[in-house]
């Protein structure tokens, strides 16, 4: 939105090509997830995340993260 948006569209116009408005679709696509807010919608997300993906996580969505049977990073929280 706004000045971010043009400086995408100016600097690194190839970016948008890796932006998916859609949650599903990242869940769908992405290698490595990086949570950085907690939220419910993202509290949800657990039960598609697949054992190749990694997740960074910064916030702890999910305290019994050794559960999840993928590549789990907890970040800045003890």
């Amino acid at each position: 939105m706004g000045s971010n948006k043009e400086y995408i569209e100016r600097v690194i116009p190839h970016i948008s090509k890796l932006l998916f408005e859609d949650v599903n679709e990242v869940m769908q696509h992405g290698e490595t997830l990086v949570f950085g807010h907690n939220s419910e919608l993202y509290s949800s997300l657990r039960a598609k995340l697949k054992p190749q993906q990694t997740v960074i996580d910064l916030v702890r969505l999910w305290p019994d993260y050794r559960d999840l049977g993928i590549r789990y990073h907890g970040i800045s929280w003890g």
